[in-house]
């Protein structure tokens, strides 16, 4: 509560205003409402004598402690008291507009909106000057013109937040936000849904990861690399169709983004392998917005069987991480539905060597993320018989060797096996190219 001097009690025929105010109309809603030094809400004059008589004399005697309420703003009562004073033939409407002319609030009445914002294509955010006494009260309505939307209500941990969300895109245009607590309105603003679009395209790869592959009879090398597209509310709409509208472009190499992960292929007719290069510029361009991106990235030569990577993991801390055998089995799960041409058992060692501070949970790896055979398909993680399974490491120093079984639809003559790990502005990921030894 603001600090406010010493002031007279109110004269006696504020006071008689005052009732009139409280008890003769409910169109006055909050208007007149008086809030104590715990921003208590009393309610008008009328409730206070009606309920609550012993705070009258409190408030005469201490009306500098008090706040009076206009339009969901708080004024020192004191002053407002001065404006009854000055204007005693005026309306109560009439010295309200008064108070709101001349004197500066103290701060907005608690629980009323401080603000209302698009957050995103469907959805918008209504800021609380402080919590609600109770949110089960507060509704909130969505218009396109007179049309309602319907919308889901969700809160914030503090609720001094919350999130309307329409089931599916909105329209472009104007909306009307109406927030009333019970059937009070305490906020109502007009927001613009504006078009969806790509506003930035973030390259987080530092490193082109590269492995060997196959492309018709002739061994050659692909690249890897990450990336993130985020809308004009900071959304990631990476896997969205509107991603699709970047073009890419490699120094190396012909490019093509899609859901994340960027690829490279060397230029037709080609004889260098990516290798050959140590450094390479990566560019974008959404043929919409014309937003743009470029980075300069190192080329890195594929990960092989038996190589210790070190990962810099932003959420679990700093790791080291080795493939040290691929093993084809015979082995199936007959209760699998799947069935692939190819099982590997596939080894492998992770180490703990530093936690982040904010994770109180320890390091686990289960199987990699991605995997990829000789002739570029995917593979898939496949459920088999794991004797060596993998265990949360919570002290530095700590390791861990454990099995997975990948599955492939092609008898093939590598796997490249992906290992994401999130990074201050996304994810990044490690690739070991593994020869099956057939």
């Amino acid at each position: 509560m603001t600090n406010k001097k010493l002031y007279r009690g109110l004269s006696t025929f504020a006071m008689s205003v005052l009732i009139v105010c409280s008890v003769s109309s409910i169109v006055y809603a909050k208007d007149g409402d008086i809030y104590n030094t715990d921003n208590t809400n009393l309610g008008g004059i009328g409730n206070i004598l009606l309920h609550n008589k012993s705070a009258i004399f409190n408030l005469i005697k201490n009306i500098e402690t008090y706040e009076y309420e206009v339009a969901n703003k708080l004024y020192a009562a004191s002053q407002v008291n001065e404006q009854f004073i000055k204007n005693p033939d005026a309306t109560v409407v009439a010295v309200h507009a008064a108070v709101k002319a001349n004197l500066i609030p103290i701060v907005a009445a608690p629980g009323t909106v401080a603000s209302v914002s698009a957050i995103s294509v469907n959805s918008f955010k209504i800021v609380f000057n402080q919590s609600p006494a109770d949110t089960s009260k507060i509704n909130f309505s969505v218009l396109k013109g007179t049309t309602p939307i319907t919308v889901t209500t969700t809160w914030n941990t503090a609720t001094t937040e919350a999130t309307v969300t329409s089931s599916s895109d909105l329209q472009i245009g104007s909306y009307t936000v109406n927030v009333k607590n019970d059937t009070v309105s305490i906020g109502t603003s007009n927001v613009t849904i504006s078009e969806h679009k790509i506003a930035k395209i973030n390259i987080i790869s530092s490193e082109l990861e590269i492995s060997n592959t196959i492309i018709g009879t002739t061994t050659t090398q692909i690249g890897h690399a990450t990336y993130q597209i985020l809308d004009q509310y900071g959304i990631d709409i990476t896997n969205s169709s509107l991603a699709q509208s970047i073009t890419w472009t490699c120094g190396i190499g012909n490019a093509v983004g899609s859901n994340g992960l960027l690829i490279i292929t060397p230029f037709s007719g080609a004889t260098n392998l990516l290798t050959s290069y140590t450094n390479t510029t990566i560019n974008a361009i959404d043929g919409i917005t014309k937003v743009t991106a470029t980075s300069n990235v190192s080329v890195m030569s594929p990960r092989k069987i038996g190589e210790t990577v070190t990962v810099h993991d932003s959420v679990w801390g700093t790791y080291e991480l080795t493939i040290s055998n691929v093993e084809l089995t015979s082995e199936r799960n007959q209760s699998s539905k799947t069935i692939p041409a190819e099982v590997y058992k596939v080894t492998y060692t992770y180490k703990l060597l530093s936690k982040v501070s904010a994770t109180s949970m320890g390091l686990y790896i289960n199987g990699f993320d991605s995997s990829i055979d000789s002739t570029n398909e995917l593979g898939e993680t496949y459920p088999n018989n794991i004797n060596k399974i993998p265990k949360e490491l919570y002290l530095v120093g700590n390791s861990c060797t454990a099995e997975t079984f990948i599955g492939v639809d092609n008898p093939t003559t590598k796997l490249i096996l992906i290992k994401k790990y999130s990074t201050n502005t996304g994810s990044n990921f490690v690739t070991f190219t593994i020869s099956t030894n057939k």
